[in-house]
């Protein structure tokens, strides 16, 4: 779960709540290990993830570096997943925090909307 702790802090810096919804969701995830939720939730978080990847990437300003990170990290997820079976978990532990978990909070960090409203739901009208 160390590798949530950078989602936690760019929500405490700059009140982003697309990483507090990722730390939340990691945090119930990998808290539900050996559990018959553990497989439901797996697909949840990866779902939610994907659903903020692509958000993220259509309406932050820092592109290209935000796609680049984005196709890196999920080939790096998805290489990493096909080979979970024949690595030590340790090792595709490491692997998940050092090459998907930081560079896309890395890139959230650096998310800035296109227009900056968009991630403040105090600016919705009703």
């Amino acid at each position: 779960m160390i590798g949530l702790l950078p989602f936690l802090l760019i929500h405490i810096v700059q009140l982003n709540y697309i990483s507090m919804v990722v730390f939340i969701n990691g945090v119930i995830y990998h808290s539900s290990y050996n559990t018959a939720a553990n497989v439901y939730l797996r697909y949840y978080d990866m779902i939610v993830n994907l659903c903020f990847l692509i958000w993220v990437n259509i309406y932050t300003t820092w592109q290209p570096q935000t796609l680049i990170i984005s196709i890196l990290a999920c080939a790096c997820f998805a290489g990493n997943y096909a080979l979970a079976s024949v690595l030590e978990p340790s090792i595709t532990d490491v692997v998940h925090i050092l090459l998907v978990q930081f560079p896309l909070s890395v890139a959230l960090y650096r998310y800035q909307p296109d227009p900056p409203c968009v991630q403040s739901f105090d600016n919705l009208r009703y």
